[in-house]
């Protein structure tokens, strides 16, 4: 109970609805003009810093939709059609994105991490928002079919690409500390959400 007052004030305190739009706003800007941005960047060998500058900017934007849901949570709105929308209007718009990674890396395996990003990025996004609604609210779910694809063709990519052995997999976890028992915790996301999803057959 103290937790959950401390939550919600903190929540309250720091306009964390007032964040959420302004990124979501932001990442949405990027997104519609990902392709023309992309193409420019790569022109003067910047294609890399722009990549990894999007993806920080989903990670903030999910971030602040985990809280954004959260709180809605305690108020028993979460399940809303307006929430609903939101939470696929990122997912539409974010399969513009995988399109474009997936094409760089074939070729250029460097580009590989971004792809390891992008998708643990997308099973994050998804996990909260399915956790969170009852079963039959999801099992209600006009576009539960769509969920289940983009989070099992995540799932893919990521089984691809952590391989042992994996030249940028063994490079990624030198540079951090503890990556692999996060990846872990993915998965877990992973399959809890997809065993949620998959009830509703």
């Amino acid at each position: 109970m103290v937790n959950e007052e401390k939550f919600l004030e903190s929540y309250k305190q720091y306009n964390i609805t007032d964040k959420f739009y302004k990124n979501q706003k932001e990442l949405f800007r990027y997104i519609d003009d990902f392709e023309i941005d992309l193409l420019a960047s790569s022109f003067v060998g910047l294609s890399e810093w722009y990549l990894q500058s999007f993806l920080s900017k989903s990670k903030n934007y999910i971030f602040y939709f985990g809280l954004y849901i959260t709180y809605q949570k305690y108020y028993d709105n979460t399940y809303t059609p307006e929430n609903t929308a939101m939470f696929m209007e990122f997912l539409n718009k974010n399969e513009k994105i995988s399109f474009f990674i997936d094409k760089l890396e074939l070729n250029d395996e460097e580009f590989a991490r971004y792809a390891i990003q992008q998708n643990i990025l997308k099973i994050v996004f998804i996990f909260p928002y399915i956790s969170f609604l009852s079963q039959e609210q999801v099992c209600a779910l006009p576009d539960r079919e769509k969920i289940l694809e983009n989070l099992e063709q995540s799932n893919a990519v990521l089984q691809k690409e952590l391989k042992n052995g994996n030249m940028i997999y063994e490079e990624m976890k030198q540079k951090s500390e503890g990556l692999e028992s996060n990846i872990q915790g993915i998965f877990d996301m992973y399959n809890k959400t997809k065993d949620k999803l998959n009830e509703c057959k």
